[in-house]
């Protein structure tokens, strides 16, 4: 409710500024209720207000983003250029959700990114009925990059390291995702601890009334594994 109160406050105004801090790693945070740097619903709202034609190059990146806020498919995992065909592929349903959200919500509000990926699809659309030609368009709307796992792309290159460069995409190769390949490697090794079933002894410490408690169990590792196994927890978000 607050946001939707400030966002109707501040559409009275052509633009408005937003005031940043700095910390002490130099890092900024935007510092209104309403502001880029929070939730889905506050970053579909804004765009920047010093608009420019977005020509050619600028057509394909707003068709990269409408795929890649949609998330369908795992589109928004692939290549740049698979995402901008996805989304020539389903312009009719793009166009849908511009013109008429409400009557197609099964289309676009189901995701996390809905109101980003709506403010998107409606981006496009404009630009694409553009009377000028849609590179001509004249768009504020910011398109996000977020990097592979950036703080491993930063060793990987500091150190030269290939095999780990592979994994964060810093090398001419097909496209990896480190958080998949390491769940993967999870996945590997517990089903070798169920195959193997060597009965193990686990110390589980217990804190009780503020001191630790040490409780010992006879458990067998097989056992655990196939628990963590059955849980369906380990994958690529837990790992992230």
């Amino acid at each position: 409710f607050n946001t939707l109160t400030m966002a109707e406050e501040m559409s009275k105004y052509d633009k408005f500024f937003m005031p940043y801090e700095f910390d002490f790693r130099g890092r900024a945070y935007a510092k209104p209720l309403l502001n880029p740097q929070k939730d889905d619903l506050n970053k579909g709202l804004l765009l920047l207000a010093n608009k420019k034609p977005i020509g050619e190059r600028g057509l394909y990146w707003l068709k990269f983003i409408v795929a890649t806020l949609g998330e369908q498919d795992g589109i928004d995992k692939k290549h740049p250029d698979e995402r901008v065909k996805w989304t020539e592929e389903h312009l009719p349903e793009i166009e849908a959700i511009a013109y008429n959200p409400l009557d197609c919500l099964e289309m676009w509000a189901q995701g996390d990114n809905r109101f980003q990926y709506y403010a998107a699809c409606k981006e496009l659309v404009n630009a694409l009925t553009n009377p000028e030609g849609a590179e001509a368009y004249c768009s504020g709307f910011p398109i996000g990059f977020d990097g592979a796992c950036s703080g491993m792309q930063h060793y990987s290159a500091m150190t030269l390291d290939e095999k780990s460069g592979r994994l964060v995409n810093l090398c001419d190769a097909e496209r990896q995702d480190l958080y998949g390949y390491v769940a993967n490697k999870v996945l590997e090794d517990i089903n070798q601890l169920i195959t193997e079933a060597k009965p193990n002894r686990i110390i589980i410490p217990r804190h009780k009334s503020g001191s630790e408690v040490i409780e010992e169990m006879e458990i067998e590792e097989a056992s655990m594994a196939q628990h963590w196994l059955d849980s369906g927890l380990i994958g690529r978000s837990l790992v992230k």
